[in-house]
Order: structure tokens, then sequence, then C-alpha cells
């Protein structure tokens, strides 16, 4: 009798817990399952805007260079060999970038690439607005391209206008992924249909997705009209019955630019459906059969089961016990299949956070380097014109409130230097011109700037010098190049043999100045304009003393 009741209750016991087990089972698979969902859909979107935000560094990078090219051509209005040479710089750097133009009145004044016709976007009446993007256009030679614009401008005059011509099958790499997860297709295209670029195919012909008899074309003036309200989002639609799932995100500094990719939805809804129905028809066999089979039920169902759920609670990708392993049934396949799944989009994302990085980094390295091309004087390693007059810009904004504050200026012009040049030839001019640096270098302090305004004329800035001082300067200048011999012993090291200057023929330096206290207000025009001015009094000076 007691073991009747000590059965019995042992049944009870079973079925509450076989029903318990199932319920926590129905409980983790639809968490689970939920979780594997919001992720899928969570992952396709950030997917969708990390590329975006790529393809939005790109347009920003390019926007970068065309302002660098625009300051070099204000900065040496008539050097038309510094600018081309700038421009062709651009275009081998970056080969999405086929061309490079300045036009004028209708007129291409530089190309990087002369055979390359106007396109009507190069036409545009700016009105002196910032940076325009048209296009697509399709060339015969070069493909789909878009065209990036600034208008270049002088005191409110129109000089003429950049333009940069993009290769957007150039841009495919940017738009190509793992084809995983039911991935269909990335493009990039305008709000109003446009394809610029995709990752299936290069782009031969102007493509609108309105023409397309594919899964883009499907409710597209839906999905496009969202386009031009949200700067991302998502939409789903049914083609050839199977569900898919479209998320946008607009690039920005673009006019309507988005990337655009489609997945297939996985069949959530159906599983989950199965699953419950799972559950009712196992509620309805558990207990109809509870007298005779209960304790068959526990072994059967209710151990393996419980060890499952043990497992699956152990750690984010469950680890399936050697038990349930050894079964090949729903439950098993479906962890199986969970597991996979999640370390799958984890390798994923961090693969495409990889990538992100480092061609933002290759980008940033390459800006580094044009800025570098763009500042420095290619034959002395010292900073240009350009950055000369920056670095008195920045120094004057700096000091103008400080009482008592100053720089000065050293305007230096290498006296003779035509002759050297004419007589010994080039190559001996661009190496005096190398030492006036490196001499004129030791002979100021560490803080000081030193720089080659142009052809055989140099500029010193000297940061919190007085006026007192600067002749004392210019006499310690003067004696050192007096000591090494007007770089005559130089001169013959380099020839290899001796030389005989004529007299009134030795290298000199005719130096002027000119100096910024805090309080004034002259411009660095001026500054500039000053010094020179006094270099040109000592230089007739010493013209009278010799």
């Amino acid at each position: 009798m007691f073991t009747s009741i000590r059965s019995r209750h042992n049944f009870i016991i079973n079925v509450y817990v076989l029903v318990l087990v199932v319920i926590i089972l129905f409980l983790v698979t639809l968490a689970g399952l939920e979780f594997l969902s919001d992720f899928q859909r969570e992952h396709q979107l950030n997917t969708t805007i990390a590329y975006a935000n790529e393809f939005s560094i790109i347009i920003s990078e390019i926007e970068s260079l065309l302002r660098i090219e625009k300051n070099i051509i204000l900065d040496n209005p008539t050097d038309y060999r510094i600018q081309v040479d700038a421009m062709r710089r651009i275009t081998t750097e970056f080969d999405f970038i086929i061309n490079m133009s300045f036009v004028r009145s209708d007129k291409v004044i530089l190309s990087s690439n002369n055979d390359m016709p106007l396109f009507d976007a190069d036409l545009v009446d700016y009105s002196f607005s910032d940076l325009l993007i048209t296009g697509p256009y399709l060339h015969d030679e070069y493909g789909l391209l878009t065209t990036l614009s600034l208008p270049v401008v002088r005191d409110e005059t129109e000089l003429g206008y950049l333009t940069a011509y993009v290769d957007l099958n150039a841009l495919r790499e940017y738009l190509i992924m793992p084809q995983t997860f039911g991935l269909t297709s990335a493009i990039l295209l305008n709000t109003e249909g446009w394809v610029l670029s995709s990752s299936d195919y290069l782009i031969e012909e102007l493509e609108n997705v309105r023409e397309y008899d594919s899964i883009l074309s499907t409710e597209i003036d839906e999905w496009l009209h969202l386009m031009k309200t949200d700067d991302f989002g998502a939409y789903m639609f049914e083609y050839e019955d199977v569900d898919y799932k479209l998320t946008y995100a607009q690039v920005d500094n673009t006019p309507g630019w988005f990337v655009v990719i489609t997945m297939e939805e996985e069949d959530y809804e159906e599983l989950y459906e199965d699953f419950k129905m799972l559950i009712f028809i196992l509620f309805i066999l558990i207990f109809a059969v509870t007298v005779g089979l209960s304790r068959l039920v526990v072994n059967l169902i209710v151990k393996p089961i419980i060890d499952l759920t043990n497992a699956s609670e152990k750690k984010e990708i469950a680890l399936i016990s050697k038990t349930v392993e050894k079964r090949n049934d729903e439950v098993t396949r479906l962890f199986k299949t969970y597991n996979e799944m999640i370390s799958d989009l984890k390798a994923q994302s961090e693969d495409l956070e990889r990538q992100v990085e480092e061609r933002t980094k290759d980008l940033k390295d390459a800006n580094d380097r044009l800025y570098n091309l763009a500042t420095t004087d290619s034959l002395t390693g010292s900073m240009n014109r350009m950055q000369i007059v920056s670095e008195l810009e920045s120094i004057i904004f700096n000091i103008k409130d400080y009482k008592n504050a100053s720089v000065a200026v050293l305007f230096i012009d290498l006296n003779n230097f035509k002759y050297y040049n004419d007589t010994f030839g080039h190559d001996i001019g661009d190496l005096i011109l190398i030492e006036v640096i490196q001499f004129l270098r030791r002979q100021v302090r560490a803080s000081d700037f030193i720089g080659r305004y142009g052809g055989d004329e140099f500029i010193i800035l000297l940061p919190s010098a007085k006026h007192g001082v600067l002749p004392r300067i210019i006499k310690t200048i003067q004696d050192a190049l007096e000591t090494e011999k007007h770089f005559k012993p130089l001169l013959e090291e380099w020839l290899g043999r001796e030389v005989d200057i004529p007299t009134g023929k030795k290298l000199g330096l005719s130096i002027g100045k000119s100096i910024y206290e805090a309080g004034d207000i002259k411009d660095v025009e001026t500054i500039i304009k000053e010094a020179d001015e006094d270099m040109y009094i000592e230089k007739e000076k010493s013209k009278k003393r010799s």
C-alpha cells in the first residue's frame, strides 16, 4: 500500500516536473527565437548605416581634396604647373577620382586629364553656393560618373570652379559584403531611383529601379517615399511568395543618396507556430497517458529536456550536454543552428567594424600625405609660401590680445644666385637653395620658422623678437655667411674642382625686416610687404658699398 502511495506520489511529481519543464522549454525557446530575430533585424539596419557612414566619409574626403586644391589655385594664381601637379597627385592617389578640372566661363583652364570633355554639370551657375553634387552621368569611355564641384571665389569675384569626376563603379568595393543570412543585394541610389553603384555588377548604362523586374521594383513608390522622409529605416515586402526586408540609410553630405540592403526573411513565424503546436500536442499526450506511462514519459522526454534546458542556460552560446548531443531530434538541431547563427552574426559584425576602421585610416593617411605635399616646398623640404603665410596669421591671431607680444619677419633675397644657376647649372643652383635653408636654420632658434617664399627668396618668422634685437640677428647671419666664405668651399666640393668667382659675384644675402606688435592694425600682407621693401633698401645699400 505504501509502495503504491509512494509510486502514485512519484507519478504526480513526475507529471508536475514534466509540465514545468515543458513550460520552461517553451519560454526559453521563444525567448531565444525573439532574441535571434531582433539580433538579425538590428544587424541588417546597423550594417546599412555603417555602409552609409563609410560613403559619407568618402564624400567628405573628396570635398577636403577640392578645398585643398582651391587654396593652391588661390595661392598660386599664375603657376599652372603647381596647380596641375596637385590635381594629378590627387587622381593618382585615389583611383575612384578619374579627373579634376578647373573651369572658367565654360572653358577648361586646367585638367588632370585633358582628353575628358565638359559635362553639363560643368556649366552650372553656382551663384557662390558651396559644394554641389550632380549625376549620375554615363560616359562612353569612363562609364557611370558623378561630379562634385566647388566654386573658386576671391573677393566676391567668381574665378571659376573645381570639379572632381568620380567613377561610381569604382565605389562598388565599398558595397560588397559576405553573402550570408539571406542577403540578396546592396546598392547605392538616390531618392529618384537612379542606381549609382551595386554590389552585384558593374553598371554600364543609366539604370532606375523603377524599370527593374526584380525585388527592388516591388512597391517602389512606398519605400522611395520613406527614404525621402526618414534618414534611415526598414520596409517589409513580399516578392515571388518570399518575404523580404529592405533597410536604407542616408549618406550624409549628399543630395539624397541612400545605401539600400535587401535580405530574405527567415521563417520565424512558421517556426514559432510549429513549436506552439508541438507544445500543445505534448501536453495532450502527457495527460492522456499519465497513469500507465508516467515513468516512460519521464525517461524518454523529461530527462532529455531537463538536460537540454540546463545546458542552454549555462552560456549565451548554448553548450549541448553529451546526453542531448547523442540525440538527433528537432530540439538538438534547433540549438545547434542557434549556436551557429549567433557565432556567424558576431563574426560578421566584428569583420565589418575592422574593415571600416582600416578604410577610415587609409583615407586619413592619404589626406595627411596630400596636406604635406600642399604645404611643403618640394625642393628644400621647408615650408612653402602658403604655409609661411598661414603660420604668420596663426601667430598674430594668438598674440594680438597680449600686451608687449610681438613677432618679427626677416625677408631674405639671395644675391647673385642667377650667376651661379646660369654658370654652374640648375643642379648646383638647387643645392645652393637647399644649403641656404640649412644655413639659416643654424643661425636662429629652434622655435623660429623658416620657409622658401619663392625662387631665391626666403622668410624667417621670429616669435617674441623685439625691434631692437633684429639688427644683431641680421649681423649674426651675415657674419656666419662670411665665415663660411659665401659657400665657395661647398661649391668646389660639389664640382670637384677649384672655381674662380669674379669680383661682385659672391653669394650674398639682402635682409629686410618688419615687426608686428600687439595692438597693431597691420595685416599679414602689409607686414611681409614692409619686410620686402626694407630688403630692397638694404640691397641698394649693399650695391653702393660694393
